[in-house]
């Protein structure tokens, strides 16, 4: 029983990050050293500039060249005294190597999100990161009597002390997958998949969901996949558009029209909105429930960084006529897990409900709504 977040005050949460990275002068550092030759450490650097906070150098083990006019160094050119950024979302093992070094007097970028909002503007992924807990606390609890297996409540417990104190060590003991296989089809998971099963891929990218459904489950009735960048369209319909595998250039929602993606420049993310972002493209949206599917055998796959829950709302025909499978993505925002787990819940269908976080970044967070057959 997950006992331990009662009567919580913002106040309380924001103290306890805090003291996660006492060591770091948080609220007064003028100078700092990048760990991580990210986009995020691009943008974080234009941050710096505009706030003459002086950046010393650019470290990062496995890439090389410049970033932002900085050479990139190996971890052996760290400067002791010199307080260091992690900029990567996957800075668990990052912090391992830091201590291991010895080191104290590290944040990571994240944690800069969510104690300065106003001063370092928050990726999604940390936006409201302290008032979403603390408003919400009771429902994660709640939520802790879906999940029947000790591997959900072990992670729901897990995820709920990483939003009380952002320390990683309470996710990469909870990771499930840790090599690139095909993370959403966990092989402790029995979804009942047969030759006429119709599979929806949502937030196709390149298509790597989908190759690894079709090595696993061989045989298929019909597969859907949406994917609003027509860069990644391209390469999906090239090399997997047959009779049986329909590749849409659109993005799913809670209505038919239009909306403005923003750019991340990261291939496998693009957002529908963001404050960080400004390059957009305007592309397709439409609800699945456009494609009139009734009385079938449908495994719904959702990674849409962020935009699941409206996407849900936009499926809700297809998920109520069919036996649904789903596997969503609930990381991209701190609000994903609430709000997709109360409209998944609000359906009043039979599910088996599995939590799982499928990589050590907080955005491959899952939930699994499995069919009882």
């Amino acid at each position: 029983m997950i006992k331990n977040f009662r009567n919580l005050s913002t106040g309380d949460i924001k103290k306890s990050i805090e003291n996660e990275y006492k060591y770091f002068d948080i609220y007064n550092f003028k100078k700092c050293q990048i760990y991580g030759a990210s986009k995020e450490a691009k943008l974080f650097i234009e941050e710096c500039n505009k706030k003459n906070i002086l950046v010393d150098g650019v470290i990062d083990d496995f890439k090389k060249g410049t970033l932002a006019e900085y050479k990139i160094c190996k971890t052996l050119k760290i400067k002791e005294n010199i307080p260091i950024i992690i900029c990567t979302h996957r800075f668990g093992r990052v912090v391992e190597k830091l201590k291991k070094l010895g080191l104290k007097n590290f944040i990571p970028l994240g944690a800069l999100h969510i104690l300065r909002p106003k001063a370092f503007s928050p990726h999604q992924f940390y936006e409201n990161w302290i008032s979403e807990f603390c408003r919400n606390i009771k429902k994660y609890k709640n939520f802790e009597k879906l999940f029947k297996d000790k591997k959900s409540k072990k992670t729901l417990k897990n995820y709920m002390m990483y939003k009380y104190t952002f320390n990683a060590k309470y996710l990469n003991s909870i990771i499930t997958v840790k090599q690139k296989i095909f993370k959403y089809a966990n092989p402790n998971m029995n979804f009942n998949i047969s030759n006429k099963e119709i599979f929806i891929d949502a937030g196709g990218w390149v298509g790597d969901s989908t190759e690894a459904f079709v090595k696993k489950y061989k045989k298929f009735k019909k597969i859907f996949i949406y994917e609003p960048h027509s860069k990644f369209f391209k390469i999906i319909k090239n090399k997997l558009s047959s009779d049986k595998i329909i590749v849409k250039n659109s993005g799913i929602s809670n209505k038919n029209g239009s909306a403005y993606f923003y750019d991340t420049h990261d291939d496998s993310a693009n957002f529908i909105k963001s404050k960080k972002y400004s390059r957009t493209c305007r592309a397709k949206i439409e609800r699945l429930d456009n494609l009139g599917i009734k009385n079938q055998n449908i495994t719904i796959k959702m990674n849409i960084e962020g935009s699941e829950q409206r996407a849900l709302i936009g499926a809700k025909k297809t998920i109520m006529n069919n036996n649904t499978n789903l596997w969503i993505c609930v990381g991209h925002t701190p609000k994903d897990l609430v709000d997709v787990l109360l409209f998944i819940t609000s359906l009043g269908k039979n599910y088996k409900y599995f939590l799982r976080l499928n990589d050590y970044c907080i955005g491959e967070l899952a939930i699994y709504a499995q069919r009882k057959n």
